[in-house]
C-alpha cells in the first residue's frame, strides 16, 4: 500500500506551501501539478523530493476551465505515479493539512475504499515569534462554514475522472462517493487564515459565476470562531532558499 497526495499548485512560495510539503511527506508520496508558477513554487516542491510536471500551453489554467484542468492533472498523475488498487489518493489543496491520527495506520485498517473528511475552515490564528510557527487556531462555525466535508481521500481505481465543468468541478473525481465523515481525520484548510487572503479570495470569487454571492459576501463579514481543539500541526508561511519565512 502506497499513499499519493495530488496537489495542484499556482504561486503558492509565499503561503504554506513548504509548511504543507513538511506535513505530507511524513505519509505520502507527493505529485504536484503546477499551473505555470512564477515565483518558487516548484523549487520548493522539488526540495522535498516531489515529483513535478508543469501544465502545458494547450491546457487551459485552473480559473479558465476547472475541469479541463484537474482531468488533465489526474491524467498526469496517473501517468507518472502509476497507481494501483492498493494504493490511496489524497486530494491536497497547498493550504489543507490532513490531521487525526496515524494516517498510514488508519488507511491499513480500514475497511472502506472512500473517506469522506471534514474540513474546518481555520479563520485565525497566531505567530509565535520564538518558532515563527501558528499557533491559537480557530475554525469559523457560522454560515456554512462548519459543514464543509468531502471525500477527499479513496483508494485508486481505474477509469475515475472529473465533472466537465469550468467551475465548481468538485475536488475529486466524480465517481467517489460522499458518505459520513471520518471520526478522526479531518483536512485543516488555511485558505482563510491570513486576512491578505480573504480579501484576495473575496476579489478573485465575487464576479465569477457559479459561486453563492451569500457565501462569497461572508468571506469578509465578522465571522463566528472556535477554538480548534483537535491536531494542529507545524504551520509556517512562506519560505526562502535558505529556509526562512516571509511574514
Amino acid at each position: 500500500m502506497r499513499v499519493f497526495s495530488l496537489v495542484v499548485t499556482r504561486n503558492e512560495a509565499d503561503r504554506y506551501f513548504e509548511a504543507c510539503l513538511s506535513h505530507l511527506s511524513r505519509f505520502s508520496q507527493i505529485f504536484v501539478y503546477d499551473d505555470q508558477s512564477t515565483d518558487q513554487t516548484r523549487e520548493i516542491a522539488d526540495r522535498w523530493g516531489a515529483r513535478i510536471h508543469l501544465r502545458g500551453e494547450s491546457v487551459p489554467q485552473f480559473i479558465e476551465d476547472e475541469g479541463e484542468f484537474r482531468n488533465n492533472s489526474w491524467k498526469i498523475f496517473q501517468e507518472a505515479m502509476e497507481p494501483n488498487e492498493d494504493d490511496w489518493i489524497l486530494i491536497n489543496d497547498a493550504d489543507e493539512f490532513l490531521v487525526g491520527g496515524n494516517v498510514l495506520h488508519i488507511l491499513r485498517e480500514t475497511k472502506t475504499t472512500e473517506i469522506t473528511l471534514r474540513i474546518p475552515e481555520i479563520f485565525s490564528g497566531s505567530l509565535d515569534p520564538s518558532t515563527n510557527r501558528y499557533i491559537n487556531p480557530q475554525i469559523r462555525v457560522d454560515h456554512f462554514w462548519n459543514q464543509n466535508a468531502h471525500p477527499r481521500l479513496f483508494r485508486y481505481r481505474e477509469g475515475l475522472f472529473f465533472a466537465d465543468r469550468n467551475m465548481g468541478c468538485g475536488t475529486q473525481p466524480q465517481q467517489i462517493k460522499k458518505s459520513s465523515a471520518h471520526e478522526t481525520l479531518s483536512l485543516l484548510h488555511l485558505g482563510y487564515m491570513d486576512k491578505r487572503d480573504r480579501l484576495d479570495r473575496f476579489n478573485r470569487y465575487k464576479d465569477l459565476p457559479g459561486h453563492s454571492k451569500q457565501h462569497i459576501n461572508s468571506i469578509i463579514e465578522q465571522p463566528r470562531l472556535a477554538k480548534w481543539e483537535e491536531e494542529w500541526p507545524s504551520v509556517w508561511r512562506g519560505a526562502d532558499e535558505k529556509g526562512g519565512y516571509f511574514l
